[in-house]
């Protein structure tokens, strides 16, 4: 099916595409070419999501070419916020081309912090998962979590259908050049 497109949008703050405080239902589009934030290290490319009652649900979307200041080049999750990625009529969930411009920043595929879950499912198509080609623009030190950050008290799940192969850009020092647990966090990639 073709993809409708939220694509080529900027925000002086945080997320490019969209910000989200409460329950946001994305089927079919693609979250591509947005920036968050104007210098100010401001988080989340594709989107931002924050708070108890955050909960965004994707459905056959992709998430590329989008840019962060600072934390998650494809999107940023925190305060318990519930983010979830799943098929239904596409073969492949893209996490692709995502670029951070810091280079202390955490996690170009996406940031999980506070608390916040975040559950890739891409089980059910014959495909799966295509992350690649997620970048930091500027190659220095102190980054974590090449290609995803999981903070303190974070769920990360992704479930492919056939191999994955995940990669990221671990600079120089900083911890996780694949990814990053922080004290707490539960990582679960099958």
């Amino acid at each position: 099916a073709d993809l409708s497109k939220l694509e080529g949008n900027r925000a002086n703050s945080h997320g490019g595409g969209f910000y989200a405080r409460g329950k946001v239902t994305i089927t079919d589009v693609n979250i591509s070419g947005n920036t968050g934030g104007d210098g100010n290290e401001e988080h989340g490319g594709g989107f931002y999501a924050i708070g108890l009652k955050s909960d965004i649900d994707l459905v056959d979307v992709n998430i590329t070419g989008n840019t962060a200041e600072e934390d998650g080049g494809g999107f940023y999750a925190t305060a318990r916020a519930d983010v979830s990625m799943s098929l239904q009529n596409n073969t492949t969930i893209e996490i692709k081309d995502n670029v951070l411009e810091r280079d202390d920043s955490q996690g170009v595929l996406f940031t999980a912090e506070g608390g916040a879950k975040v559950d890739i499912d891409a089980s059910d198509s014959g495909q799966g998962l295509d992350i690649s080609g997620n970048t930091y623009s500027n190659a220095g030190g102190g980054a974590d979590g090449g290609a995803f950050f999981a903070g303190s008290g974070t769920d990360v799940k992704i479930n492919t259908a056939t191999t994955a192969i995940i990669t990221g850009y671990g600079n120089d020092g900083g911890d996780g050049g694949g990814f990053y647990a922080g004290t707490y966090a539960k990582v679960d990639l099958t």
